[in-house]
């Protein structure tokens, strides 16, 4: 696993995106606060200003998810990568954890650089209140396990599904656009349980936290952990057994 995981990392190294990727999310982020600092929102303090960018921001996260996934995985179907590591004695569960760790640890750096980014850039640039820092902060780290459990589905993706197209189409539909369909069913058929159903998926968290930022109001620690331990736990079990199962 280690000399897996060294050679992987090495692979990431020497490709360009592993750092176009971050610079381009801090530098959107750097640009948010330039705009809000050249023409201020009428009626919007600074510090609201901080938490409607960046709640807005965890609103397309999910969008970005598939493209770093891809970044981690690099076409290993369409290169014979896959093969070739299991013919060279790499097991198939060394390969599916492997590439789970980096999936889960190398976005995470990347939207951790940029939120600093933004951060600094805000707080030289931008008068926030130090209490409604906190509490942004607070919001945005409840963020962080709805996306990992997006992460765990996106690697499953990425070893059950061959051709890129039909996995980012999976994940739209799967991901972002399956639970919208249970609010909107819930709303004609008066099935208020598929609303519930909703508030538990990760796209609906993100969703929940960005309209309830500003509010004050927040998404239960218990809920966020429960989320991404059954979404983490499943996504694993599926994706290495039928990973196991396919032909490479």
């Amino acid at each position: 696993m280690i000399n897996y995981l060294k050679s992987e990392l090495y692979r990431l190294s020497q490709v360009k995106s592993t750092y176009i990727l971050p610079l381009g999310m801090s530098l959107i982020l750097f640009l948010m606060v330039v705009l809000v600092v050249a023409e201020p929102v009428v009626n919007r303090s600074d510090s609201e200003l901080l938490f409607f960018t960046v709640s807005n921001m965890l609103f397309v996260v999910p969008l970005q998810i598939p493209l770093l996934t891809q970044t981690i995985f690099a076409d290993e179907y369409g290169n014979g990568t896959f093969k070739n590591s299991v013919s060279y004695g790499v097991s198939r569960t060394t390969l599916y954890f492997g590439k789970l760790i980096l999936t889960l640890v190398v976005p995470m750096i990347y939207f951790s650089i940029a939120i600093g980014v933004f951060l600094l850039s805000a707080n030289v640039l931008l008068e926030i209140d130090p209490t409604e820092q906190t509490a942004f902060l607070d919001g945005l780290l409840r963020g962080v396990p709805a996306i990992l459990a997006l992460l765990f589905f996106s690697n499953l993706l990425s070893f059950v599904v061959k051709k890129i197209s039909v996995q980012w189409s999976a994940f739209f539909a799967l991901a972002l656009a399956f639970p919208g369909m249970l609010v909107w069913v819930g709303s004609v058929t008066g099935w208020s349980f598929l609303g519930v159903l909703f508030n538990y998926t990760p796209f609906g968290i993100i969703l929940t936290l960005n309209m309830t930022t500003l509010l004050g109001e927040t998404v239960s620690w218990g809920t966020l952990l429960y989320v991404m331990v059954g979404y983490g736990l499943a996504s694993t079990a599926i994706g290495l057994f039928s990973f196991n199962k396919q032909a490479i």
